[in-house]
């Protein structure tokens, strides 16, 4: 008779095992000043190739073992939980080799310490020279130096706390390590409000997009991963009729609009949650009020508070598979974009604007955008905002208006990195096809990273076109078959009503 494997010495071995390919990629980091660009370039694609798959295999081994358990008892969950902990915050001690925005962070947190407004001015701005030549190296390593601050307040915030520490982007790191792992709380607590497995906490505290995106490039969407888990969290909470849940919901929404303004699409559907209609108009004035006091002392940067956040969404195209279908399609029909722009330059005579179309397309700093671009966001935000209303009206959980609301934006969006999908994680967890989907994508959108080997050796931004197929067409595959999956008559046949095969404790 087969001896069962005892899933606490599983689960500790195969966290364990995930400490070879996180260290395998901090130790690229350290090469990186030494090493020339196609050593590089060679060692990150072996990584990604290899280290990156074992990973999630790992992770796919551990999570499948403890998603329909509960946690064991509280001396061994301190040390499940401790070891994707670890390897979440020993990427503090090495430059991130995957992205620049550190830099940016932590130089915003430096403008706003000299009492200047990072909304008003963009790092190379003359207003800026006295501090740029005090942290010359500092100033040299930010990103698009030539636009302003695109983070929202409290992000800025976060910035200037931490740069009082001098600690530089180690002192981020870990502040937003802190973060991620108050999420992992926040996940447990809400799987038990849910009645779902509480082990399922463990395969999110290991996932490897949290050790990669914010242990080791530092991205301030833990931030973001930590308002989303609190958010899920409250509103699954008591009965949806508490004031306590209210009024942490709106501080939770109040602080993920905050890091990032995409979230406010969600807050009539959080407020529907509230059955109070008392509790609804307090949560409606409670974010507002927050968000709106949080913009005061930046307020003199006057249309400059947003300027960035709309160049970028004109300009930056990456990972985005929906848009640039869009953009393909409409191309094909108008190649020159005469014809597309007709109707706006119609509009823009009958109101004595005859520029209309031009301003449409135009972007500071940047060359206008084609038509075709232009009209495939608006079509983008058209079915997103189809999207949107079919959900707030329909009467599922939060998570799952969260998965779909904020999965259907991203999906639609012409920029999606891997760090974007910490947003979509907390909600990942509930079970389902959905979850089934969100949970593929987080775990191959990494595998965009293969677009650097290139940039590094060649200067060529171009992202294989295996990793979208494998990325989205995956994402797909795994949907269809979660939902195919049926919920079983008894005990040992099919699949449970999780969307995970039923694990026996014998």
């Amino acid at each position: 008779m087969k001896t069962p494997v005892h899933p606490t010495l599983a689960g500790v071995a195969l966290l364990s095992a995930t400490i070879i390919p996180a260290g395998w990629l901090m130790q690229l980091s350290l090469q990186a000043r030494d090493a020339g660009t196609a050593e590089l370039a060679d060692g990150f694609r072996l990584w990604l190739l290899i280290g990156y798959p074992v990973w999630t295999v790992l992770w796919l081994i551990n999570a499948r073992i403890w998603w329909n358990r509960p946690l064991p008892m509280k001396s061994t969950r301190v040390l499940l939980v401790a070891i994707p902990s670890i390897v979440l915050i020993s990427g503090i001690f090495v430059e991130p080799l995957l992205s620049d925005d550190m830099w940016r962070y932590a130089w915003e947190g430096r403008v706003i310490l000299s009492g200047h407004n990072p909304y008003a001015h963009a790092p190379s701005s003359p207003e800026l020279a006295e501090l740029a030549g005090r942290y010359h190296n500092l100033h040299q390593r930010v990103n698009n130096p030539n636009l302003s601050a695109i983070y929202p307040p409290l992000a800025q915030v976060v910035f200037a706390a931490v740069a009082i520490t001098g600690q530089g982007i180690s002192a981020l790191k870990l502040a937003f390590c802190g973060m991620a792992l108050l999420s992992m709380l926040c996940i447990h607590r809400w799987l038990q409000h849910r009645n779902l497995p509480t082990g399922r906490t463990l395969a999110f505290a290991s996932h490897p997009l949290l050790a990669i995106e914010i242990g080791y490039s530092g991205h301030l969407d833990a931030m973001m991963l930590l308002a989303t888990a609190a958010m899920v969290m409250a509103a699954a909470s008591q009965t949806n009729n508490s004031r306590a849940s209210a009024i942490s919901s709106s501080f939770a929404m109040a602080a993920a609009v905050l890091t990032k303004l995409a979230p406010a699409a969600l807050l009539p559907h959080l407020i529907l949650h509230q059955r109070a209609w008392k509790h609804r108009v307090a949560m409606v004035l409670m974010v507002t009020g927050l968000v709106a006091l949080a913009y005061v002392p930046f307020a003199s940067a006057g249309s400059d508070l947003f300027s960035t956040l709309g160049t970028y969404n004109r300009n930056w195209e990456f990972n985005g598979p929906l848009n640039r279908g869009l953009v393909m399609a409409l191309y094909a029909v108008d190649n020159e974009g005469t014809a597309l722009m007709a109707p706006f330059d119609m509009i823009g005579r009958l109101i004595s604007h005859d520029d209309l179309g031009d301003r449409l397309l135009a972007s500071k700093g940047y060359e206008p955008i084609h038509p075709a671009a232009f009209l495939a966001r608006l079509v983008a935000a058209s079915l997103f905002a189809i999207v949107w209303a079919w959900m707030l009206f329909r009467r599922r959980p939060f998570h799952e208006q969260w998965l779909v609301v904020v999965g259907a934006g991203l999906l639609l969006s012409p920029v999606v990195h891997p760090w974007y999908l910490l947003t979509l994680l907390p909600a990942a967890f509930g079970g389902g096809a959905l979850s089934a989907a969100a949970l593929w994508w987080s775990l191959t959108i990494p595998l965009t990273y293969a677009v650097l080997p290139r940039w590094w050796s060649e200067e060529v931004w171009k992202l294989p076109g295996w990793v979208m197929g494998l990325e989205y067409g995956g994402m797909i595959v795994v949907a269809v078959a979660a939902a195919r999956l049926k919920p079983p008559g008894r005990r040992g046949h099919g699949l449970t009503n999780h969307g995970m095969p039923p694990i026996r404790n014998s």
